[in-house]
């Protein structure tokens, strides 16, 4: 018996954690199963409707109507294309509109483009996409190590310091570099630098310790002549710190140091002499935060998998969206036969063309959700570019219709009177009718007085009854403990 009760809840918890686990599965799939809403139809044929309206062809215009036409068949092709594009975002065989702008070549136009927080860059030829947290920034050239032993002369092309704070106080790693630094050395020295190498992240906070060391014996000590001698080094040492964006993201840092001494001569107004300063280089290596690793590439899949519900609803970057429009119509314009307006390669469709036409009330923004969606309502139906068709409100996979079949006209049950407290007591009470009928009968007890005749005289034992009145209400007492503590050990016992 207790083993099947024990395997009915295994059975129960493993039907639960298969349910999770298809639940889980099914929410990411519909992280791209984005249904058909016609927002980047509608804006990329509003943009190229209105640029052709700029150059004087008019919506009836045939030239009008034969530019759209052959962009809804580059558009068929790039489908197809995405379709072929290494496991690129789609719903079913369907590639999504992002996917198409992989099919096209349009996200190669753009070094990279905003998805919510995330930067996003395209990967020629293999059809996958860099991504990383934030803006994407990159590292200046670094300079040339100090190699010099002339130290009488301040080096001036410095590396480049990270820890100016910069734009709402956070540090801007650069994405091209591994790792940073933070340095203390010199005098005054400090800073952070970054680098791919230890021996970058060296080669630079030498050159600031050296620089510190150079200016400031210099300006403290008037000194003419400076030698500094390299003494013992020590490190990696690895330290456990408190994680830190910033300094410490993964909770580890790797300590070095280098010592040194620097001898110095001077002329301090007319009187020469010399000195010997002690010095420290100290840096500690970490992880850079920001690091984007340029070889590894993700899929769109896996990309948009990384996207929240924030990401997700924001507005799509102008870039991605004018640089769709631009492939579109450059490429209808190469098909044989093509009928519709020239595209100008020097005036191309820009992102501020696309935020000015939002702007207007042209039409809506589209957002992350829109990259998202399919091109066109399903897979019979051709991608239509219509400037007057009108975006989806409701999305037809957001509506769930559950058909129960025709109604078998069952009527509706009823309900018995709920039992009363006193109608369930009734047949507790009437269960054993001699034990509800049970009284405990009334004893009447008298004291017997022993008594005996002692010569002639009969002597009553009286005392000893008298004694036991006096003591009644004890002796009940005591009585009533022995016989219920009787009563629950036979209890106990049974």
């Amino acid at each position: 018996m207790t083993r099947s009760i024990a395997a009915f809840f295994l059975l129960i918890s493993s039907i639960g954690v298969l349910v999770y686990v298809e639940k889980e599965a099914q929410a990411q799939a519909l992280q791209l199963a984005k249904p058909f809403t016609g927002k980047v139809n509608k804006a990329i044929a509003s943009t190229l409707g209105k640029r052709l309206n700029t150059m004087g062809f008019a919506a009836n215009d045939p030239i009008y109507t034969a530019t759209l036409a052959s962009a809804e068949t580059v558009v068929g092709g790039a489908i197809a294309a995405g379709s072929v594009a290494a496991t690129v975002a789609s719903i079913g065989t369907a590639p999504v509109w992002l996917s198409v702008a992989l099919g096209l070549g349009a996200a190669y136009e753009i070094y990279d483009f905003s998805m919510g927080q995330f930067e996003v860059k395209a990967v020629s030829p293999a059809s996958t996409v860099q991504i990383s947290q934030g803006t994407i920034t990159h590292a200046p050239a670094l300079p040339p190590p100090f190699t010099g032993t002339d130290y009488s002369v301040v080096p001036t092309d410095l590396p480049y310091d990270y820890a100016d704070p910069g734009v709402g106080n956070a540090i801007q790693y650069p994405s091209d570099q591994k790792i940073c630094a933070t340095m203390t050395g010199g005098f005054t020295a400090s800073g952070t630098y970054c680098g791919n190498t230890t021996q970058e992240i060296f080669d630079q906070v030498y050159k600031r310790h050296i620089h510190s060391i150079i200016s400031t014996e210099i300006t403290n000590r008037h000194a003419l002549t400076i030698n500094i001698v390299d003494g013992y080094t020590s490190g990696p040492t690895k330290v456990v710190c408190t994680i830190s964006p910033l300094i410490c993201p993964d909770g580890i840092r790797y300590a070095y140091s280098r010592y040194q001494t620097v001898n110095y001569t001077f002329d301090d107004y007319g009187t020469p002499g010399s000195g010997t300063d002690p010095s420290t280089l100290t840096y500690y290596i970490f992880n850079n935060p920001k690091y984007v690793d340029s070889t590894k590439n993700y899929s769109l899949n896996d990309a948009a998998s990384k996207l929240t519900e924030s990401d997700l609803n924001t507005f799509a970057d102008p870039e991605i969206l004018a640089a769709i429009a631009n492939k579109i119509w450059q490429q209808a314009a190469q098909q044989p036969g093509y009928l519709g307006a020239p595209y100008d390669v020097q005036n191309p469709v820009t992102a501020a063309d696309i935020l000015a036409d939002v702007a207007a009330g042209l039409y809506p923004h589209p957002t992350n959700y829109d990259l998202l969606s399919l091109p066109s309502p399903d897979a019979a139906t051709a991608p239509a570019l219509d400037p007057t068709a009108q975006p989806v409100q409701s999305p037809a996979t957001d509506q769930v219709t559950v058909d129960l079949g025709p109604d078998p006209g069952i009527a509706e049950p009823a309900l018995e009177d709920a039992p009363t407290g006193a109608s369930i007591l009734t047949h507790v009470m009437g269960l054993l009718p001699s034990v509800s009928a049970f009284t405990i009968p009334v004893h009447t007890a008298d004291c017997v007085m022993p008594s005996f005749d002692f010569f002639g005289t009969t002597m009553t034992m009286q005392g000893a009854c008298d004694l036991i009145e006096q003591q009644r209400a004890m002796l009940s007492l005591l009585f009533t403990a022995i016989w219920g503590i009787a009563g629950l050990v036979t209890v106990l016992r049974a």
